[in-house]
């Protein structure tokens, strides 16, 4: 038995068994990561107050803008060259770090000499050359989380985050426990982040070794034309997610960005879960493109579906018990941001479909269709947010966030039908309804006084319970999703 566990988690046996196995880490590393880091957060935002926690996050976010060139898409063409033509691997891993760490020493440049021209938050600027460092090994590190998923190796990749997250977490408690202040939250984020880059580099070290012997011009050249359309995605991005707070640093005060992002918090680990399942069936999609049409359709809409099966419950409930999480997270001073937590919770409706399809349009080579997708949505959410924020502050950001990303993902998916046409809403009728039976006992238990987390679990175990009695066919085949065979040229 012990013998089956271990080769189950640390051999890549077959496709079924090896995407079960990344999945699994990658959940487990990813997951735990995210969750310890939460503590911190949530400590932090405790301790320091609204304003100090969003000079923080408005740091953070600034040097995040100003150093988007750091991580332009490299990993995905990492993975997607190993996969295809894994006899190159060494100079593609030559190659692409010799082209990261160029990237990375221009965007400290960028973050250490312009971002402080920007920044209108008193306190702020002072953070930017730590924001910068940290910036720089979190871009490091997830370069070496390319060698881990073209490798199929996501057991070190959650080693790593795990890690990573624990020192974080460790560092910033003693930090903020010297000193409550925003520099203190700061070097124990860079401490941590520390701490991850150099195991990551030591468990790979033998992938990176010498790696400027291996270094290719015309390799180089290739693959700085293919990340091109990565770069204005990744920018494009990076104005969805950094320039609201930014934009109500700039637009309004350090109190509401503070709120904004606390706001903004679980929203984002919530996310984790679709890139998660995204992640582990990319290299799949990959190969399976031009080669089997069908098969990419029926993978597609099986994990879209799946996707959506598992965030309608997290935005009912969610949003019913928005005061209550608010609250039991942040303390009653975070409680102004319940409206928009729920609201930004409706993006998780978009984003777990979302980026399993854009995933799959790149895997079709189709870049400009993503980058148009982006371009509707980042630039589209810097507009909105500069004509809601003065009037409706942190609320109209979220709403600014909510119309961008229906544009960005309404358009890709329209474009994913004319290249393979699949379907899903009617794979979910089935969640709809266990999703408003859930609610409503979701709302009777707050109403009674159930404590938060307790109502959370129940509601999960009833939302489970009414689709299995339903005999909803997703949960049996999200199991049979990586039922799938090498296929031959």
């Amino acid at each position: 038995m012990i013998k089956k566990i271990k080769s189950f988690l640390f051999e890549n046996r077959n496709n079924k068994q090896t995407v079960a196995k990344n999945t699994l880490w990658l959940t487990i590393g990813t997951v735990a990561s995210r969750v310890i880091k939460a503590l911190i957060i949530i400590y932090a935002a405790r301790r320091l107050g609204t304003e100090n926690y969003g000079v923080f996050s408005y740091a953070l976010s600034l040097s995040a803008l100003f150093s988007i060139l750091a991580d332009i898409g490299m990993s995905t063409i990492i993975i997607r060259e190993i996969s295809q033509n894994a006899e190159k691997t060494e100079k593609i891993l030559g190659t692409s770090l010799v082209i990261k760490v160029s990237l990375v020493l221009f965007s400290l440049a960028l973050v250490l000499f312009i971002a402080p021209l920007f920044s209108t938050i008193k306190g702020a600027s002072a953070l930017i050359p730590l924001a910068a460092l940290l910036i720089a090994f979190d871009a490091l590190r997830d370069f070496a989380f390319s060698i881990t998923r073209a490798k199929e190796k996501m057991e070190i990749e959650a080693a790593i985050n795990f890690t990573t997250g624990v020192g974080i977490t460790i560092f910033g408690f003693g930090a903020l426990w010297l000193a409550p202040n925003p520099m203190s939250l700061m070097i124990g984020y860079v401490m941590g982040s520390a701490l991850g880059f150099f195991l990551a580099f030591f468990l790979l070290r033998k992938y990176v070794q010498h790696f400027w012997h291996h270094f290719d011009k015309e390799l180089a050249k290739q693959m700085i034309r293919d990340v091109v359309p990565f770069a204005i995605i990744i920018l494009l991005g990076a104005l969805t997610i950094n320039t609201d707070t930014i934009m109500i640093g700039w637009l309004r005060n350090a109190k509401e960005v503070g709120l904004y992002s606390a706001a903004q918090r679980p929203v984002l680990l919530i996310y984790l879960i679709s890139s998660l399942l995204a992640t582990s069936v990319f290299p799949i999609i990959t190969r399976s493109v031009h080669k089997n049409n069908d098969h990419v359709r029926s993978i597609l809409e099986k994990t879209v579906s799946i996707s959506l099966l598992v965030a309608l419950p997290i935005f009912v409930g969610g949003a019913i018990l928005s005061q209550q999480i608010i609250s039991f997270l942040f303390g009653s001073e975070f409680l102004p941001i319940t409206t928009t937590f729920s609201l930004l919770l409706f993006t998780i409706l978009l984003m777990f479909p979302g980026v399993i399809i854009l995933n799959t349009i790149f895997a079709y080579n189709k870049q400009k269709i993503v980058v148009t997708s982006m371009i509707l949505g980042g630039v589209g959410n810097v507009i909105l947010n500069y004509l809601f924020i003065p009037t409706l502050g942190m609320v109209g950001s979220a709403l600014a966030t909510i119309i961008s990303q229906t544009l960005a993902y309404g358009f890709a998916w329209k474009k994913m039908k004319d290249i393979n046409n699949f379907y899903t809403l009617k794979h979910i009728k089935k969640g709809v309804s266990a999703s408003i039976i859930m609610g409503i006992f979701s709302y009777i238990f707050s109403a009674v006084g159930i404590q938060v987390i307790i109502n959370i679990v129940a509601s999960g175990f009833i939302y489970l319970g009414v689709l299995i009695f339903l005999k909803e066919k997703l949960i049996k085949e999200s199991l049979e999703i990586f039922e799938i065979k090498e296929l031959k040229a």
